[in-house]
């Protein structure tokens, strides 16, 4: 099962994605043409964080940015510690949006910018 959601990056504007989180770890290991993965916390199966510690177990480096209605530092600390790179409270207004992909992308370019300057 799939429905639509948003991705962001090479130009793709929307896509289907996994609707459960052990689709969405499954998928993690399949090429796909995105910059950064929304990772709703509450899905069947496999919540958020379980997912990205599998996806993020998986080698996938690219950022996750959590998506949930719950806002608490505790909820905010336990995606930090599975590997996301933002957390954004629901409802997300546009410019929250905006600046946590543009921090979690900018995170990344430096990680990866960072790494192949020690393999040099």
């Amino acid at each position: 099962t799939t429905t639509t959601t948003s991705a962001i990056g090479s130009g793709v504007a929307g896509s289907a994605a996994p609707s459960t989180g052990a689709a969405a770890a499954a998928a993690a290991g399949v090429e796909q043409p995105f910059s950064v993965v929304l990772m709703d916390m509450a899905m069947p199966v496999m919540g958020g964080v379980e997912a990205t510690q599998k996806i993020r177990a998986q080698g996938f480096s690219l950022p996750i940015v959590a998506m949930t209605a719950n806002a608490s530092d505790k909820d905010r600390d336990e995606c930090a510690a599975a590997g996301m790179n933002g957390f954004l409270s629901k409802p997300v207004l546009r410019d929250q949006l905006a600046r946590a992909l543009l921090a979690a992308l900018e995170e990344y370019d430096m990680d990866q910018q960072q790494q192949q300057q020690q393999q040099q």
